[in-house]
């Protein structure tokens, strides 16, 4: 198992405990971190710089998070239906799938890593919202 799937594994257990809403705001706030801090984009841990210290309200970091989602959902859509290239990380994640959420979370947030560059922290979280709100329904289907 590499490092980077490691630390999402993880970072993952700590992000299948939150709701969606919450989420949403820590990816804000990560992301708003990074413009402030840029060693936040390269670690796991959840972003540490106070709503007060960003003069933002959570509701708009929420708003944020879900419009970060959304961009970044495109793409791992892309990832997971694509059109034949990285076949070879589509069959990782899948059979990530069959051994529970955790596991898809960090299989997930590895592909984000490191197919799209995305920062640890946010790939991180995308891939958390993303298996909460769809991977568990088409699963089970």
């Amino acid at each position: 198992m590499t490092d980077i799937i490691k630390q999402a594994q993880a970072s993952a257990e700590r992000h299948l405990q939150m709701d969606e809403d919450r989420l949403y705001e820590e990816l804000g706030m990560t992301v708003s971190s990074m413009a402030v801090d840029v060693s936040v984009a390269g670690t796991f841990e959840p972003a540490t710089i106070d709503e007060e210290s960003l003069l933002v309200s959570l509701d708009s970091l929420r708003k944020l998070g879900m419009r970060i989602f959304d961009r970044w959902n495109r793409e791992a859509h892309k990832l997971i239906c694509g059109d034949g290239s990285d076949e070879e990380d589509r069959k990782d994640l899948l059979d990530a799938i069959g051994l529970g959420e955790g596991a898809t979370i960090a299989a997930l947030t590895g592909l984000l890593i490191t197919s799209f560059g995305v920062a640890p922290p946010v790939a991180a979280l995308v891939a958390a919202i993303a298996v909460k709100r769809f991977f568990r329904g088409a699963y089970e289907e």
